[in-house]
């Protein structure tokens, strides 16, 4: 589940165009994210992803 959070705010952060020091600092926190996994090189060589989810169904 990890992986594919990370996956996403990398999709997200690469299409910002940072133009303010807000953009800035959003930027960041993906990246970090990212180095707390292994790095984003590590991150895009997975071949396999799997997740396991539970829900409720009323």
């Amino acid at each position: 589940m990890k992986f594919l959070l990370a996956l996403f705010v990398v999709g997200i952060s690469l299409r910002a165009q940072p133009t303010q020091a807000a953009d800035i600092k959003s930027l960041i926190l993906p990246h970090q994210a990212l180095e707390a996994q292994g790095g984003e090189r590590k991150l895009r060589s997975s071949k396999n992803v799997q997740w396991e989810a539970s829900g409720y169904r009323n």
